[in-house]
């Protein structure tokens, strides 16, 4: 399967992101590699959220949206484009760090369950707590209020800067909760996104081997309580932006077709 759409590219804007970040950069090379469309999704917390941590304080809808003034600039021939955020979850209130007002502006809104490195600051030590912490916010993010406005959960269950080898999270984790979490996205028509982080490094694996990697289980049972699906580079800066062939080889043993995805063309 080649995949043809990558709804999530930070830019210059996020605080992660590197001054080569550039949207017309992007664009250029998305062209160039035969996407379709690409969606610009830094980071955000809604000013009208209360208890943003430091590091989000700046990163509101008014900054994220100064992008709309390179993409002005910039030669769009070709490809769609699309401006969303990666919203956080929001601990203090168990719910997305978004009011309606700012989701209903966004063509997109990706939110991970699993920035425990920023939303979590106990217990990462314990696998079991860790993993627990992560099942709750999945399912906050599903029931929240504003849960019609995700399109997707940023790389699930993978823990940014894990202390420790994600496997040791995914193997405390029990089919029953994925179906669980799975089961409720799918309900609530919320996609489940593929990230070059969740795979591991498959390049010279064989399909056996890749069906019994650290995340092969999460996505079969996501693909199996009919969840669908997006891709996201995760890019933080424009410097060789590619394809992601390795990626594209598990969506293929996983047996996902175009269909299985979804599309904000």
């Amino acid at each position: 399967m080649i995949l043809r759409e990558d709804i999530h590219i930070h830019t210059r804007l996020s605080s992660c992101g590197k001054p080569e970040g550039i949207a017309a950069d992007y664009i250029r090379q998305a062209r160039e590699l035969n996407y379709r469309l690409i969606g610009f999704a830094d980071h955000m917390w809604d000013s009208a959220v209360s208890g943003a941590p430091n590091w989000y304080v700046p990163q509101n809808l008014a900054h994220i949206f100064e992008i709309k003034k390179e993409l002005a600039e910039a030669d769009t021939a070709g490809i769609e484009i699309r401006v969303g955020c990666e919203c956080e979850y929001d601990l203090g209130h168990r719910d997305i760090a978004v009011a309606e007002e700012a989701a209903a502006q966004l063509d997109f809104m990706l939110v991970p369950n699993s920035h425990t490195h920023i939303t979590f600051h106990g217990g990462r030590d314990d696998r079991r707590v860790h993993a627990q912490f992560m099942l709750r916010a999945f399912h906050d993010i599903v029931n929240s209020k504003n849960a019609k406005y995700v399109t997707a959960i940023a790389h699930p269950f993978h823990a940014v800067a894990c202390p420790y080898p994600q496997k040791e999270l995914q193997d405390v984790i029990t089919d029953k909760e994925y179906y669980d979490c799975y089961t409720a996205a799918a309900q609530a028509g919320i996609g489940i996104e593929f990230n070059p982080c969740c795979v591991g490094d498959i390049r010279e694996m064989t399909d056996e081997a890749m069906q019994n990697g650290d995340f092969f289980r999460m996505f079969s049972i996501a693909k199996e309580c009919g969840c669908r699906f997006t891709f996201g580079s995760d890019r933080h800066t424009a410097v060789n932006y590619t394809r992601y062939p390795k990626l594209e080889k598990f969506i293929d043993v996983l047996g996902l077709t175009e269909n299985d995805f979804i599309s904000i063309v």
